[in-house]
């Protein structure tokens, strides 16, 4: 009895130190503790949660008012440029998906702007104040007597050619604002929570749970309520209730600095910029043979450049690992540098996919 005891003892010993070692590996390579025994070493700060739901109300507000302010402008645009602003039915369609793919396209400056100069804070400050300024201007439109289009009657004073100049100028104005935001806001919130606490993982699952649930209350809203105040109460009000609430987004975020409540991440240098490096190196070493993954260059994390993190090595692409034979370059490519790339290849089938279900998805929103 005494014997098989034992061996149970033996069993759960060996387990546990097997279960610790892979932790240990994960830590090693990622970065990342876990909350097991003389692996997680954060403490419980006082207060650190209630800092964090301030922090990530603020930035989660500001998401709410862009969805809003978004699907606001989007929902109901077609039959205001055909009904307000005498549009035929193509032409209105052709200038909504121009000023849709604007929307899309700038968040490849924001996301560069944010990693490579600015930061995400300053990136999504300054970008939700451009957004402002075109919801400010599109509600004064259909406000100002001057410029006002009105529906199924005479011309402004100013001029339909005025008034649409105008409209326009600011609709792009919003277009700019969202590439700062749409690419930023998500991993701004996950810039709060520390990666070396296991308790503090689980919270940003939740956040990230929390930051989808308020995209699609910000759009239920804006189709719901909105809309409909567009049609009965008329455009000025219709656009100016989501100019209110951006408004109020931007002043609860601009207070959560002056608190203090953020966790700010240093620009790291562009992610292309990396890629591009690694996909030369690996096309100058072609020739060499493949590395083993404990041969490649990879220094500790912060001070080769200003990524703070590791990956591990994995099998895909051994072509790219090429690009991270030891060498006296003065910036050799890292194995992290190398797995970076090899993910964000890997994305691009499915990049492929999305961007063909978009393109018979959207127009649906211009009929």
């Amino acid at each position: 009895m005494e014997h098989g005891d034992s061996e149970i003892s033996n069993s759960a010993s060996n387990a546990r130190k097997q279960k610790k070692d892979e932790l240990q590996s994960l830590d090693r390579d990622f970065g990342v503790k876990a909350e097991v025994e003389g692996l997680d070493n954060d403490p419980i700060v006082p207060h650190r949660k209630r800092v964090l739901v301030l922090a990530c109300a603020c930035i989660l507000g500001n998401e709410l008012c862009e969805r809003l302010a978004y699907y606001g402008l989007q929902t109901n645009m077609g039959l205001y440029l055909k009904k307000v602003l005498g549009y035929p039915a193509d032409q209105a369609s052709q200038l909504l998906q121009v000023w849709k793919a604007t929307v899309y396209l700038t968040p490849l400056l924001g996301a560069y702007l944010a990693d490579a100069v600015l930061g995400r804070f300053w990136v999504i400050l300054i970008f939700s104040c451009i957004y402002f300024i075109g919801m400010l201007g599109i509600t004064l439109v259909n406000v100002i007597p001057a410029i006002k289009p009105i529906k199924g009657g005479p011309p402004p004073p100013a001029g339909m050619d005025v008034t649409k100049g105008v409209f326009w100028a600011f609709m792009y104005f919003t277009a700019l604002g969202s590439g700062g935001i749409k690419p930023c806001v998500s991993s701004f919130g996950g810039d709060q929570f520390k990666e070396n606490s296991a308790r503090e993982r689980k919270w940003r699952s939740s956040f990230f749970n929390w930051f989808y649930f308020v995209i699609n209350i910000g759009s239920l809203v804006a189709t719901t309520v909105v809309v409909g105040v567009q049609e009965s109460k008329g455009y000025g009000i219709g656009f100016g209730i989501p100019t209110i609430f951006f408004a109020v987004a931007i002043a609860a975020f601009i207070i959560g600095a002056l608190f203090k409540l953020y966790i700010y991440i240093p620009a790291e240098g562009s992610p292309f910029t990396r890629i591009w490096r690694v996909l030369q190196g690996a096309f100058v070493n072609r020739k060499q043979p493949l590395p083993h993954p404990k041969e490649m260059y990879e220094p500790p994390a912060g001070t080769h450049t200003k990524v703070a993190f590791q990956m591990a090595h994995t099998s895909r692409m051994r072509a790219l690992d090429k690009a991270a034979i030891k060498s006296n370059k003065p910036q050799p490519v890292s194995r992290t540098e190398v797995e970076e790339t090899k993910a964000f290849l890997g994305l691009m089938p499915l990049f492929l996919c999305i961007c063909i279900y978009q393109m018979t998805y959207d127009p649906i929103f211009t009929l």
